[in-house]
């Protein structure tokens, strides 16, 4: 899943601008079975079920993807696959982008070892749910406040050092500017942050 929120914001930037795609695109191989997308989520599932093949070895009436959090992946994963037309992920997207952050909260939680399955058939949607939705909040929230917090001098600043490295060597990639602002400027701005700024001013396509 995501490293971390600039990789987040990214991604998120992405699904919006294929969502608003003009024309008639086939977006299967971004959405669909063989994306990035499936591989990624497919890690994360398996790493629960894993976890799921702890408990079912002590309660054998329980079955693979009995819990909260393989219900939700498999979710993601059918929201994406049906995703195939810009139209069709535009009406999804709000779901996406939310169950994203779920699973991006799963993947951190497996990774520290601090999975807790939860059986969807026992607890209500509403109380599972509150844990979830609290740490989805806190995570949007530090997202748009990564990009908030930057004023108009910073953006102004980034945008003339980026004119002054493109004179120095016009073949520089905005990525390459923009860790090399990264580097140097005493906020850290996300690099990610930096690069869709300065490539959105300067006219390019991102």
């Amino acid at each position: 899943m995501f490293g971390d929120l600039a990789e987040q914001e990214h991604v998120f930037s992405l699904l919006d601008e294929w969502a608003k795609c003009e024309y008639d695109l086939d977006l299967t191989y971004i959405t669909g079975r063989k994306s990035n997308f499936n591989k990624e989520i497919t890690k994360v599932i398996e790493a629960v079920q894993n976890e799921e093949q702890k408990t079912i070895k002590k309660n054998p009436k329980r079955k693979l993807g009995f819990s909260f959090q393989s219900e939700l992946l498999g979710k993601l994963l059918y929201s994406l696959t049906e995703a195939n037309t810009p139209a069709k992920l535009l009406a999804s997207l709000p779901i996406i982008k939310i169950l994203l952050l779920q699973a991006m909260i799963i993947s951190v939680e497996i990774k520290y070892d601090k999975l807790e399955l939860i059986n969807a058939d026992i607890k209500p949607d509403a109380e599972i749910g509150k844990k979830r939705k609290k740490q989805v909040i806190n995570w949007a929230k530090k997202g748009s406040e990564a990009v908030k917090k930057y004023n108009e001098k910073d953006k102004a600043s980034w945008l003339k050092t980026a004119n002054d490295l493109r004179v120095k060597n016009p073949k520089l990639s905005f990525r390459s500017i923009a860790t090399n602002i990264n580097k140097n400027d005493e906020k850290r701005p996300p690099i990610e942050t930096i690069r869709k700024y300065i490539a959105k001013q300067l006219g390019k396509a991102l």
